[in-house]
């Protein structure tokens, strides 16, 4: 396919040194070889003159230029173009030199490396590009680096090649080449044989050989002789494309087995012991975070084979960086425990090393193994207080912490709270907790409650006092206790009050007792106390009778009269009746008249006396 170039020059050029690097350069697409039809178009220099140069391709690839120079800075322009013209050549001219080293006979059937340098003739620079490496069979490139050195692989099988590295030029120099002779001798190949239970006491095996993980390597050829320790045998056919084959054999005794590669032309023989299966269980279904995750690691050959001998290394993964020691095979388990794990996703790689000539070194895993979170108990704390106080504050109470973990150690705390307040009435209401979040706990939540008890109430009934057969006091109730701004209107039944005092109690039985009952209301619980009527004693007033008499005649008889008996009383009702007299006398004259008459010591608890005098008149 035809390539188009394009090259612009400026009118002002300088010429460039001979060396390398100085070339001017254009922007050009170049296949690395050029069929007969190529046909590069280059754009016109910008010169300063009219008549500006031009390139030209000939049929064959040469480039040519014309160009008329008008002046010197012209010459220049052309010297550019010239430089141009060269890089659009094949390759250049100056001679390289070339070395290519491979292994030196110690490559055996694989990839091998070769070498390769090249030299320039010291004058134009460290040749760059690359270098086509190649035998009868496979090539690859090499890049040169600054130093004009470069590698690849070939892959090979065991015997003489002729290998040729061919130095693909650059714009300064020539392409060249070389041939050197590498031996390569067979490969070591890799044995595998892995065993599986068939019936009724067969055993089938199954062998894989296999040469260098390399694209391009021969796969091992031939057949594969397995052998037990009780002196049976099987052969497998002509393994597989993929370097597969089986046989099996029947056997019940303890045994061991190997198995011995005969080898081709571009492998070795080899002899492997068995590969045993290498399984990987836990306890997780039984367990949450906080506790003991046991991995359990189970080294066995197929049927009667002996139990594997020697260790088991653990590569564990998981949070909290878990890990475990080497542990000894016992009847062909090992164990590893990983104690207070956390919830999460854990894996075990078990590694078992062999045992002397017996087993191969295996390994098994188990990569996904779920610890689910621990269960963790949040309860609301309960507590009380009397109506009218303040509510408590509420806490939450932790059952199910795990690892040595506390409250602090939760990614977010709870918060608790009541719907109680100061004004709440009497009765229980919850108390609650919520918002805890830790990815090593399933959070389940109790609620607590809060009592609002009682408040104390006092009511005291009131003192009054009476006069002896006068009006009852009323009695009516004082209260003490009251609180959130309740009276005695926020009572749901409000107290009756009352005296054992009447209007005809006596004096004697003073005071007499007043009280108040019956009130109600949940929100308080009611303590009476009772108060006191005193009853005093009523006025009595006591009056000496009036009289006369006849001067030497007998003194007439001095009675009492009363004002301000009550209840029905009267003199009879005194406890002492008075006594009654008079000053005068029979002998009495009429000159000291009138003389005085009068009543006194009269008792009576009920009464208060008082005493008016009268006259006796002497005519």
């Amino acid at each position: 396919m035809p390539v188009t170039r394009s090259v612009v020059h400026h009118s002002s050029v300088v010429v460039p040194r001979k060396t390398r690097t100085s070339h001017v350069r254009a922007a050009v697409t170049e296949p690395h070889s050029r069929p007969a039809s190529f046909s590069p178009t280059v754009a016109p220099a910008l010169l300063r003159k009219a008549g500006s140069p031009s390139i030209a391709a000939s049929p064959g690839g040469a480039v040519a230029l014309a160009s008329p120079v008008a002046y010197p800075r012209d010459l220049l322009s052309r010297v550019a173009v010239m430089s141009v013209a060269r890089q659009l050549a094949s390759t250049g001219t100056a001679t390289a030199t070339i070395a290519l080293n491979g292994p030196g006979g110690g490559a055996t059937t694989g990839p091998v490396t070769y070498a390769v340098t090249v030299t320039g003739d010291g004058s134009d620079g460290t040749p760059s590009g690359t270098v086509t490496i190649g035998d009868t069979v496979t090539a690859c490139t090499a890049t040169l680096d600054l130093t004009g050195s470069g590698s690849c692989p070939l892959v090979e099988s065991a015997s003489p090649y002729s290998v040729t590295a061919t130095y693909n030029g650059d714009d300064v120099y020539a392409s060249v080449s070389t041939t050197i002779s590498e031996t390569v001798a067979p490969a070591l190949p890799a044995v595998v044989l892995t065993g599986q239970n068939g019936s009724n006491g067969v055993v089938i095996y199954d062998v894989t050989v296999s040469g260098p993980q390399y694209s391009g390597v021969p796969v091992p050829t031939g057949t594969v002789t397995v052998t037990d320790s009780n002196g049976e045998t099987c052969t497998t056919l002509s393994l597989d494309p993929s370097g597969s084959g089986s046989c099996q054999i029947t056997d019940s005794t303890p045994f061991t087995v190997t198995a011995d590669y005969a080898g081709d032309g571009n492998y070795l023989s080899n002899l492997a012991p068995l590969t045993p299966l290498v399984t990987v269980t836990d306890n997780s279904s039984a367990i949450s975070a906080g506790g003991s995750l046991v991995f359990t690691a189970t080294v066995a050959g197929p049927g009667a084979a002996l139990f594997p001998q020697g260790s088991v290394d653990w590569s564990l993964t998981g949070p909290g960086f878990p890990s475990c020691s080497s542990s000894t095979l016992s009847g062909g388990t090992a164990t590893c425990t990983v104690a207070g794990v956390f919830a999460g996703t854990y894996g075990a790689t078990a590694s078992y090393g062999g045992d002397a000539s017996n087993y191969a070194s295996s390994s098994g895993s188990e990569t996904s193994v779920t610890i689910v979170p621990a269960p963790l108990t949040i309860t609301a704390s309960s507590d009380s207080f009397t109506y009218g106080g303040t509510s408590p504050a509420i806490t939450a109470n932790y059952s199910g912490f795990v690892n040595g973990d506390t409250p602090a150690s939760l990614t977010t705390q709870p918060s608790c709270s009541t719907t109680v307040t100061s004004t709440s009435a009497v009765s229980s209401y919850p108390s609650s907790c919520s918002g805890a979040s830790d990815p090593n706990y399933t959070i389940s939540y109790v609620d607590g409650s809060v009592t609002v008890n009682t408040a104390p109430l006092t009511v005291t009934a009131s003192s009054g006092s009476m006069t002896y057969g006068g009006t009852l006091p009323t009695i009516t109730g004082k209260y003490a206790g009251f609180v959130n701004g309740d009276t005695s209107s926020s009572l749901t039944t409000k107290p009756t009050c009352s005296t054992t005092a009447t209007s005809s109690s006596p004096v004697s039985g003073s005071p007499y007792a007043s009280s108040c009952s019956g009130a109600a209301d949940s929100n308080y619980v009611i303590i009476y106390s009772n108060g006191s009527v005193t009853v005093s004693p009523a006025p009595l007033k006591v009056t000496a009778s009036d009289g006369s008499m006849t001067y030497g005649g007998t003194p007439p008889t001095v009675t009492a009269s009363y004002s301000g008996f009550v209840n029905g009383d009267t003199s009879s009702s005194l406890t002492t009746k008075p006594t009654c007299s008079t000053t005068a006398t029979s002998s009495s004259t009429v000159a000291g008249s009138p003389y005085a008459s009068s009543c006194s010591s009269a008792a009576d608890s009920n009464y208060t006396f008082s005493y008016t005098g009268g006259t006796v008149t002497v005519n």
